[in-house]
């Protein structure tokens, strides 16, 4: 791929990511296409008969643009390499992943570094579910949002305009209950919510 967008992408990438991505993609159709933002992905590959094709979000901080993207990029080598014949998220792409993070780990800040090198060791299909690297994008994807376990026990909050109790702590999740109707429900220690008066 010959970065045609080259200032383009120096909008969204860090400093010293370029030299990766060209890398990466170097000899291959590649059809990068950056789109408004999407609440349940933040990023996605495919392959179109004779090209690749990834979506990203413009919203996205130029370090979790840089991260996502190297996720997509892993899904199109282990498509170069194995084509259909392995999970999408199998061990092939964890290896592929962890190595592209591991080679440009410097392209991050020196906070990040320490969470990309752990998450690299056995990456998930969804960095939502690696608490550090929640918390460290916390902020910018959910601005103007706390973090459930910043609320004390028997606090009030909004989620998805209900309102909640916050209850107590069972494994990683807590107990809360829905103020209007009684039930139960569980909710990641790091989940994204608003503060309500009661």
């Amino acid at each position: 791929m010959h970065l045609k967008n080259h200032d383009i992408l120096l909008k969204y990438t860090p400093p010293g990511s370029l030299e990766f991505i060209e890398k990466w993609t170097e000899n291959r159709k590649l059809k990068l296409i950056i789109k408004w933002e999407r609440k349940n992905i933040l990023g996605n590959y495919c392959y179109k008969r004779n090209y690749h094709q990834i979506t990203l979000n413009n919203n996205l901080t130029k370090e979790l643009f840089f991260l996502t993207l190297t996720h997509e990029l892993a899904h199109m080598h282990v498509q170069e390499s194995f084509k259909k014949k392995v999970k999408p998220h199998g061990p092939e792409w964890k290896n592929i992943f962890g190595e592209l993070m591991m080679e440009s780990i410097g392209v991050y800040s020196e906070n990040l570094q320490p969470i990309i090198q752990d998450f690299a060791e056995n990456p998930k299909a969804n960095f939502f579910s690696y608490s550090p690297m929640v918390e460290y994008f916390f902020d910018d994807m959910y601005p103007n949002k706390l973090i459930l376990k910043s609320l004390p026990e028997k606090s009030f909050f909004l989620y998805n305009q209900k309102l909640f109790q916050k209850g107590k702590m069972r494994k990683l999740k807590y107990l809360c209950q829905e103020v209007s109707t009684g039930r139960e429900y569980l909710f990641h220690v790091l989940a994204p919510i608003d503060v309500a008066e009661h």
